[in-house]
This record gives structure tokens, sequence and C-alpha cells, in this order.
């Protein structure tokens, strides 16, 4: 059966739709009354002229004329926003005249690793090494140990018995760095006998002198990548001009980063980055890493006597090569650098032991030949040069372009935004 409504029940319904109708109505109302008044009072001209013009047509072409302005504000806030959102950057160049300047680090490598006296023992140990299979790298494994050269891995150990600078580099990349430092060349033979680039040099170098490299105190030299090599017999003048190099973090375009700040394993500026970053690709392709790269030691070296390893460390080369740049390794955001200029000279023999008060006739002038090298290092003028990076664009000015935007095409300001929102909420 259907339910019954009753006479009263009728009356509360009816009553009940009058009040939701009239509640319609007085919202309406409302709503016409704030959007007339914003429009006939709005400090935005074009719309001020649509809610007092009386002409419909008129409203009308006040109406396109906003749609108009606001088209072409927004055209021209959307260009400049996609220039902001690149994170452009301008640099400032101060020169600064200082009355003193930190001297940079100056690391000097000597061309022969290690000492004769140590030869002997090497070449026993060397032997017994080739028969285990010692897994050691070379710094130029790419040139020493190219993949296409060998066909089986006794082709490898043929060019190893054949070749005592193999051999040598072999066992040097065996030794930890304890060994390597006891059998290496003392201060005192390098510095101050001249006795370590000539006299205690292993026959199977083919090049006298040291490696020079030229650093801020801070860093880790790279020998490989930076620096100049000078021969004995010669005096090196090396004049200095310090240069720093400040850039900018994400989002900016350098995406520079603080290596010694974020504190990663192995990591300490952009060349272990890079180091580290081959080593695990090494490591993931091969199981092994290459040691000449001196990061992960810690993880299985290849084996240079297994021509699968010594290959399949050339193929993940290539790939990398093939792949393009992936290792995430931005530029630091604070780089010293002292722009080197290097001249050379001939040492006189005679010249130098009068002024050094020593006895000539210790050294003959073939043995002072083979013997000594002379480093001057000097700052040629104590300015430096600072390229530092700013932000093109602050957030005032972007905030403020914007405003010149709304503001030359619709009369748009902040009193008008200010002014809308009064009208919506009170």
């Amino acid at each position: 059966m259907g339910k019954v409504i009753t006479k009263s029940q009728k009356v509360s319904i009816l009553t009940y739709d009058v009040f939701h109708k009239d509640c319609r109505s007085i919202c309406d109302r409302k709503v016409q009354n704030i959007t007339s008044c914003f429009l006939n009072n709005s400090s935005i001209y074009a719309v001020s002229k649509i809610g007092c013009s009386s002409s419909y047509l008129a409203k009308i072409v006040w109406f396109f004329i906003l749609v108009a302005s606001l088209i072409g504000s927004i055209y021209e806030i959307q260009k400049f926003c996609y220039l902001y959102w690149k994170y452009p950057v301008v640099i400032n160049i101060l020169v600064d005249q200082r009355k003193s300047l930190e001297f940079p680090a100056v690391s000097v490598c000597n061309l022969n690793r290690m000492r004769e006296l140590d030869l002997e023992c090497i070449r026993m140990e060397i032997a017994r090494s080739i028969v285990s299979g010692t897994p050691l790298l070379l710094s130029n494994r790419r040139n020493l140990f190219p993949c296409n050269n060998f066909e089986s891995n006794e082709d490898i150990l043929q060019d190893i018995k054949h070749n005592a600078a193999l051999r040598l580099q072999l066992k040097y990349y065996a030794m930890d760095e304890e060994t390597r430092f006891q059998q290496g060349h003392n201060l005192s033979d390098f510095l101050e006998n001249a006795c370590s680039m000539s006299c205690k040099s292993l026959p199977t170098v083919h090049i006298q002198g040291a490696k020079i490299i030229i650093h801020d105190p801070s860093e880790i030299p790279s020998p490989e990548e930076d620096g100049f090599i000078v021969g004995p017999g010669y005096e090196a003048i090396i004049s200095l001009k310090q240069t720093i190099l400040r850039r900018l973090p994400f989002p900016y375009k350098d995406h520079c980063v603080d290596y010694k700040a974020e504190g990663k394993k192995y990591i300490f500026n952009k060349n272990d980055c890079v180091r580290t970053c081959i080593q695990e690709h090494n490591f993931a392709s091969c199981g092994c890493i290459d040691q000449t790269l001196a990061v992960m030691n810690d993880l299985q070296p290849c084996n240079l006597t297994k021509m699968e390893e010594v290959c399949c460390l050339d193929d993940v080369l290539n790939n990398m090569t093939k792949s393009g740049p992936i290792c995430d390794c931005p530029l630091p955001c604070d780089s010293i650098y002292y722009n080197e200029k290097v001249s050379v000279a001939l040492l006189s023999h005679e010249a130098f032991f009068k002024k050094e008060n020593t006895l000539s006739g210790i050294y003959s002038k073939q043995v002072f030949k083979d013997r000594i090298l002379r480093l001057n290092i000097f700052y040629l003028s104590l300015e430096r040069h600072i390229y530092e990076q700013k932000p093109k664009y602050k957030v005032s000015e972007f905030l403020s372009n914007l405003g010149n935007q709304f503001g030359l095409w619709v009369g748009l300001s902040v009193v008008a935004v200010f002014e809308l929102l009064e009208k919506i909420f009170y």
C-alpha cells in the first residue's frame, strides 16, 4: 500500500520548497549585486566600462578588448616564464688586488716509480705472479693490453714475458699503498741527493724526469689528467696567475656540486666521480675493476692475463662512449685555477754550483745533466680574477615582470586583486 500524505505534511513540503526558492533567489541577487558592483566600480578600466556602458554593443566591444588584453599579457608572460625557467646566469668578473696570496700545493711525481735496488726481488716475484695470474692492471691499459691484439691468454702471457716494462707495471699495481711507499724514492733522494731520476732508475723506464702538478692545497692532485713533465738538466720557470670560478647549483645549468660537503665514499672531486662511475660499470659487467683508476680498490681487480677480462673492460668503455655521457658528475661549485705559464732553460753546470756553494767536482757535467732539475715557481701578479655566476632573474624581478605585463595590457594591479577578493569574500 502507498504511503498516505496528510495535509500537514503537504504544507511542510510546500513551505520547505518555498524557503529554498527564496534562498536561491537571495543568493542569485547577492551574486548579481556583487558582480554589478565590481563591474561598475572596478579599477580595471575595461571591466568598469563593461559595467557602466548602457549599450549592449559597447559592453560586447569592451569585453573583446578585455579578452584580447588578457591574451596579449598571458602571451608575453609565457615568453618571460620560458626564459626564467631556463635559469640563465650572468657572470660577474672581479679583479681582486691582494697583499698576499696563498701559495698553491706543488706535487712532484717521479716518473721512475721504484728504486733499482728492489729490482731483483721484484723480478722473482713477477715471474711467480705471471704463472698464478695475479689480477693486476696498468695505468695505460688500453695501449699496452688492447683486446684486439690478442687471440688467446697465451698471447697475453707471451707479450708480458718479452716486455720488461709490462712486467714492472703489473707488479707495481699488485702492491698495496704501504709497499709502494717503501719501495719508492725517499724525499732525501729526490730533493737533496738528486739521485732518483737517473742513478737509481729502473732500466725498463725509457724517460727521466718528473711530472709537476700545481693545485689547490685542499684538493688531491690528478697526475693522469693534470700537470706537465720537466726533464733533468733544465730549470722550469713557472709563473702563476690565480683565477677563481664560482658556479651555481641546481636548478641552474651547471648543476654544480660541493663534493667535499657530500662526503661520499671514494669521491672527493669530479675526477674521482668519473672514475667511480666507470668502476661501477666495470664491476657490474665484468665482475672486477680496473685498478689503474685508483678508486674502489677494495673490490676484485681484473686479471690482465685473461683475455676475457681485458676485452670486457674494453667493451665497457666502448659502450659508455657510444651511449654518451651517462655519468652524473657535474662541475664543482668552487674551482681554483693557476693558469701556469712554463718556460724551460738549460741549467749551467758552473753557475749552478757556484751559486749553491757546493763542490762541482762531485758531479760531472753528464751526471749533472742526468740528475739535477730546478723548479722556479712564483706568482706573476698578486691580483686574482674571480668569475662568479649570478642568477639573471631573481624572484622579485619575476614578480615585477608579471605586474608590468598585467598593468600594461589589462591595467591590473595588486590593489585590483585585493579589491576582487574583497567583493568575493565580504
